[in-house]
């Protein structure tokens, strides 16, 4: 039975293959992680990495599939159940988060990205922890087959429609703000898990394989499925032409928005500066500085006292806080409440010492020289709150549901920021992620640009960035790509029904004007197939047919360990009937013949013909040898009967010799099985016909009649 043997080893290599594949590639991307190599964590295609816990998910699932048929041992339930357990309660987890973000950061801290999956991985791996419970219960039915191929679809899906993304923008279809781009080794994994689940499926459910033919309900699903690949194809298209004109509209409209940000900032801060300066650059004012300095503390200063008053009156011109030093940094004069304690502070670059600091909004603290002819008399420190900055820097975070605006300058590797959509309070942040300046840093370092890229977040965002001016202080301004195509994903699923409605008509439309060509196929289909598998003249079951079956029935006994029999079997004296009455009276005996057989054997007995007059019949499940000598009794008392074939003056009668073999697991193939049928009714002849021997399963030969 080795051709059984290579059988099993073949399908247990297509369940095995996949999930060593997947193995692998989750083992490469717990290496990326390990030891922080990002070029393993997205391998080398797009910037999205796989999440650690999808990578272990993975893993769990692969060394599932690892363990392979059979699904009768309560081994294997108990492993599957308890992989599909820890997968769900893993994706579950990852569902919290990504239903409350603020989840892993209690828990764990911090928002960890090597725990955040993205929702289409979530949906996967609920899915397949189910499929890998039920595929380890002890029922097995149409519900679990539907159920994993299901399942299977779904993981092709996700695998597919995540590899696809990399080569069509498809970002339009993402529905909320965790929605994240697939990475391409999740995407790749989904497709091997799919690959092991079916295999996995087929051996464990669908033991015995079924000849694949071409049915009405084949056609009519390929008609199904070309015309929905149809629709689909051109709404995505159309849709993409969509998405691209957007791109370039709304990118268009961000840079012009930045440009004009950046514009104001640099020159709202250009003004307060201006102001302050001219605020130091009075004479009056330098000559007090310079006189109060040179006479120190004396008890009654007239100029002290205009120093004093000089002050006191800029807060009315905009200044919240303003000082009078000398030029060894001695206070001479001031009024206002200086920030002691400030949320942020970034030093400006330029001709002049200047602080942008952050306090409940912008303020711009400077210390501007006053110098006259004379030389340096001192210096002015100012503060001046900046509202036309706060409010328009508040005005900008609040843009739709994930507009910011980004202000930060750089510290070392530290991006400097004031606070953010994201973040409330002023912060430091990296300046690089996975080894990529984000656009913010680039911003700084003045570059000037609109793209689509991934922020610190790792959410991708459509951003335009640039230096404000030679402040040293960069903006981008941006908007979550998921937010900038809600008007194409709102008129997609809007045009959703209409398209359902069109696939539906064109389907309904197509099946009848091709119904008539489709039952004229399928009928000459089932004529030519019972011209290709029975006999013309008998009607029986041809050799291609019987080789068939006695395969499967052999694979059966293997499994059930049952006993079957193979009868050979032929006309006694046929040639002498075709020789005596003629060939047409011959055919019309084996015509007779062939009905008898059938009347002698049970429903569940395959009769074919050989050919000529040779006769097999495969018997199954027979509880002894005896059950088939009495189905060989039973088949020569039918050949025995009176017959209308041969004239009725004719002393000729119809009989039939039998040979039978026996068939319980023994390591011999369908061929040898026949030729032992064949032996044992050669024997049958040199010992009288009209008789029946029988070779059992040791091959030994008695004559049982």
């Amino acid at each position: 039975m080795k051709i059984f043997e290579k059988a099993n080893s073949s399908r247990s290599w297509r369940s095995s293959a996949p999930a060593l594949l997947l193995l692998v590639v989750a083992i490469v991307v717990a290496c990326g992680w390990f030891f922080d190599i990002p070029l393993l964590k997205t391998m080398g295609i797009g910037t999205t990495q796989t999440a650690l816990i999808s990578t272990a998910c993975f893993a769990i699932a692969a060394l599932t599939l690892l363990q392979g048929s059979p699904l009768t041992t309560w081994a294997m339930r108990s492993i599957r159940i308890c992989a599909g357990i820890l997968i769900l309660v893993i994706s579950v987890t990852a569902s919290i988060e990504a239903v409350n973000p603020e989840f892993l950061r209690t828990v764990f801290g911090a928002a960890n990205p090597a725990l955040m999956m993205s929702s289409v991985s979530i949906l996967g791996f609920i899915l397949s922890g189910l499929a890998l419970i039920f595929l380890g219960a002890s029922f097995q039915g149409s519900i679990l087959k539907r159920f994993v191929q299901f399942v299977t679809v779904i993981s092709w899906a996700i695998g597919a429609v995540g590899i696809l993304s990399y080569v069509v923008n498809l970002d339009y279809l993402y529905v909320t703000s965790y929605s994240m781009r697939t990475p391409f080794p999740t995407a790749l994994m989904f497709i091997m898990l799919a690959l092991g689940l079916n295999a996995l499926g087929n051996e464990a459910i669908w033991n015995i394989p079924t000849r694949s033919e071409v049915s009405p309900k084949h056609i009519y699903r390929t008609i199904d499925l070309v015309l929905i690949f149809i629709v689909a194809t051109v709404s995505l298209i159309a849709f993409g032409l969509s998405q691209g004109r957007t791109e370039q509209l709304m990118s268009d409209q961000m840079t012009m928005l930045s440009q004009n940000r950046r514009s104001f900032f640099e020159n709202a801060l250009a003004a307060h500066v201006g102001k302050a300066l001219q605020a130091a650059s009075r004479p009056a004012i330098i000559v007090d500085v310079r006189k109060v300095s040179q006479h120190g503390s004396l008890a009654i200063d007239p100029n002290r006292e205009l120093l004093d008053a000089s002050a006191k009156s800029f807060l009315d011109f905009g200044f919240s806080a303003l000082a009078y030093v000398d030029a060894d940094d001695k206070t001479l004069a001031s009024h206002g409440d200086f920030v002691k304690q400030p949320e942020q502070s970034i030093a400006l670059e330029g001709k002049f010492e200047s602080t942008l600091l952050w306090k409940n909004g912008y303020v711009l603290h400077t210390k501007l020289p006053m110098a006259d002819k004379d030389g340096l008399a001192g210096y002015l420190i100012s503060e001046q709150r900046m509202d036309e900055l706060t409010a328009m820097h508040r005005d900008a975070i609040r843009t739709g549901q994930t507009g910011d605006m980004v202000v930060c300058g750089l510290r070392s590797d530290k991006q400097i920021c004031f606070p953010i959509r994201w973040n409330a309070k002023a912060a430091s942040y990296n300046a690089y992620v996975d080894g990529k300046a984000l656009p913010i840093t680039r911003a700084v370092k003045g570059e000037t640009a609109t793209e689509m890229t991934s922020d610190f977040r790792r959410q991708r965002v459509l951003a335009a960035l640039g230096p404000i001016g030679t402040t040293g202080l960069g903006m981008a301004t941006k908007m979550d790509l998921w937010e900038l195509y809600l008007p194409i994903r709102k008129q997609f699923f809007q045009a959703m029904p209409f398209l359902a409605a069109l696939v539906a008509g064109s389907i309904w439309l197509m099946r009848k004007k091709i119904e008539p060509l489709v039952k004229s196929l399928e009928n000459s289909r089932v004529a030519l197939k019972h011209t290709a598998q029975h006999d013309a003249l008998t009607g029986l079951p041809n050799r291609m047919v019987f080789n068939d079956r006695i395969e499967q029935s052999m694979t059966r006994s293997l499994r059930t360990k049952n006993l079957m029999a193979v009868m050979f079997l032929d006309m006694d004296h046929f040639k002498q009937i075709n020789d005596n009455f003629g060939h047409k009276v011959g055919d019309a005996a084996l015509k007779w013949f062939s009905q008898q057989l059938r009347k002698g054997v049970r429903a569940s007995d395959t009769v074919a013909r050989l050919g000529g007059d040779e006769f097999v019949i495969i018997l199954e499940n027979l509880v002894c040898e005896e059950d088939a000598e009495k189905v060989a009794m039973k088949v020569q008392e039918c050949v025995s009967e009176t017959n209308n074939v041969l004239p009725v003056n004719s002393l000729q009668q119809i009989s039939t010799s039998i040979g039978i073999a026996f068939f319980r697991g023994a390591d011999i193939d369908s061929q040898e099985l026949l030729h032992r049928a064949d032996t044992a009714l050669y024997q049958s002849k040199l010992a009288g016909r009209g008789s029946y021997m029988v070779l059992d399963e040791s091959a030994h030969l008695r004559k049982a009649s």
